[in-house]
């Protein structure tokens, strides 16, 4: 049996002419750095309980464990099976409270290479406090220089992530309905 629904996909992008300088976006006590493979439990674990807004968790027919389950195999996978190509963690005293990662594809026939914006997440206790936006500026250099244009997407309801792009002057592209689709 298969289950369709259909939500709102606000898009953001750049190209690798934008400027944003990382250490405008200091936060004391937070380390960035590039994921390894050691924390793939710590960041599944994240994974499994800080969503909110995902696509799986506003399926009104699916429910919230298998949501969350979903959310830790796509980190896992992220990780060891190198889904992306990009993944930055957040660290706070040796602990692991965001990441977010991206890819990117080259196109041979526009001769361009673009990025996408795959999943993040914030610790519920670190939320509000600056870590996406510390976690986006380092995202978004890496699209700067790895791609010629960047897209980053989330749902209408996402207000805090639409805050920080639009305090970044990030432009916003496109607003768009999106099909989902679950065999049950």
């Amino acid at each position: 049996m298969w289950i369709f629904f259909i939500h709102t996909l606000i898009t953001f992008a750049i190209t690798n002419k934008y400027y944003i300088n990382k250490s405008d976006y200091y936060i004391d006590n937070i380390n960035i750095r590039l994921v390894r493979e050691s924390d793939v439990d710590e960041i599944a674990k994240l994974a499994s309980k800080s969503f909110y807004f995902s696509r799986f968790h506003l399926d009104p027919y699916l429910d919230k464990d298998d949501a969350n389950k979903l959310l830790k195999d796509s980190a896992i996978n992220s990780i060891i099976n190198h889904y992306v190509d990009v993944m930055y963690v957040a660290e706070c005293e040796g602990k692991i409270i965001g990441y977010y990662s991206g890819k990117k594809q080259h196109i041979n026939s526009l001769g361009i290479s673009f990025g996408k914006a795959i999943i993040s997440a914030v610790n519920d206790s670190y939320r509000g406090k600056g870590i996406f936006s510390l976690l986006d500026a380092w995202l978004l250099n890496w699209f700067i220089e790895n791609t010629t244009i960047a897209e980053m997407g989330t749902y209408l309801a996402n207000y805090p992530v639409h805050r920080t792009w639009i305090k970044k002057k990030i432009p916003l592209v496109k607003g768009t309905y999106q099909l989902s689709k679950i065999s049950t």
